[in-house]
């Protein structure tokens, strides 16, 4: 049988784990928005340029 230790430990790595997921997916997500900004603005600057 697993005691409650255990069971609170591991509930607790796995809060932590679950937090930090969370920060890198954010991370990731913000950069892919302004990524496809950028290339958007790029491309509405070269249509300018050449319309």
């Amino acid at each position: 049988m697993i005691s409650d230790t255990t069971l609170m430990s591991i509930s607790n790595t796995l809060g932590v784990l679950s937090v930090f997921f969370i920060i890198i997916y954010q991370f990731f997500e913000v950069n892919a928005r302004r990524t496809v900004e950028l290339g958007r603005a790029r491309y509405a600057s070269r249509k300018e340029l050449v319309g």
